[in-house]
């Protein structure tokens, strides 16, 4: 079964991803690109956004370049952060980091995760695409159920000019995992309660014997 997600998230990222393409007719394909997200438990209940990315063939991600995810429900000024190698620095803010010449609607009230690669240039192949990953951030609420959203991402690669854009869902775990744990969980006192019934059954036989 496909992975769901909260149909409520979904109307708010789609017009705001419109509001982005309108507002950025001049922007080119290339750069880094997000090529899938999703939530995976980390505790009870607290969970991390895990996203992978690419750099597209013919591509080349400079000294400098980066990638801003926006408005990641649940996500706090503390959240950790994973990256591929240390080249990868991050930073978790309200606001941005966002290219001068791009225009999204950044609600200042939720963060945003970015990651800027530090390293020497990177060149993909002009037959290839090159990966550069996977990147983790982590949220430190307790939260009653995975989060879930349609969020855009913008990628630079000056620092300047978008290179990149792209909306994306985050997915959430399928619930019959917790259902089988719940199961094997439940399994144990009945375990425990058949082998004490025996037991005093045959402590019984026993004392009549």
């Amino acid at each position: 079964m496909a992975p769901r997600t909260k149909s409520h998230w979904i109307l708010p990222g789609l017009i705001a991803m419109g509001a982005l393409f309108a507002s950025a007719q001049s922007v080119q394909a290339g750069g880094i690109t997000i090529t899938s997200a999703s939530t995976v438990q980390t505790g009870d209940p607290t969970y991390e956004y895990v996203f992978t990315a690419i750099l597209p063939a013919g591509n080349t991600l400079p000294t400098g370049g980066y990638v801003t995810i926006y408005d990641l429900p649940d996500l706090t000024a503390g959240a950790l952060t994973s990256q591929p190698n240390i080249n990868w620095g991050s930073s978790v803010q309200l606001l941005g980091i966002t290219p001068t010449d791009a225009v999204v609607n950044d609600n200042p009230s939720v963060y945003n995760v970015t990651w800027q690669w530090n390293g020497s240039p990177l060149v993909a192949p002009d037959t290839n695409e090159l990966s550069l990953g996977t990147f983790i951030v982590g949220n430190t609420v307790e939260l009653s159920s995975p989060p879930s959203a349609v969020v855009v991402y913008i990628a630079t690669a000056d620092g300047v000019t978008v290179s990149n854009q792209g909306m994306l869902a985050i997915n959430t775990p399928e619930p019959s995992s917790a259902i089988l744990l719940l199961a094997g969980v439940g399994a144990i006192p009945l375990f425990w309660l058949r082998n004490r019934r025996n037991r005093l059954l045959n402590q019984s036989q026993q004392y009549v014997a």
